[in-house]
């Protein structure tokens, strides 16, 4: 369960990081 959650947390803020740089990109396109 334990390398489940850091797994899961790794790519939650893989997922957000993504999102934060994009977002200008997207909104400037």
């Amino acid at each position: 369960e334990i390398f489940f959650l850091c797994s899961s947390e790794k790519l939650f803020f893989s997922y957000l990081l993504i999102v934060i740089i994009l977002t200008p990109v997207a909104l400037s396109a």
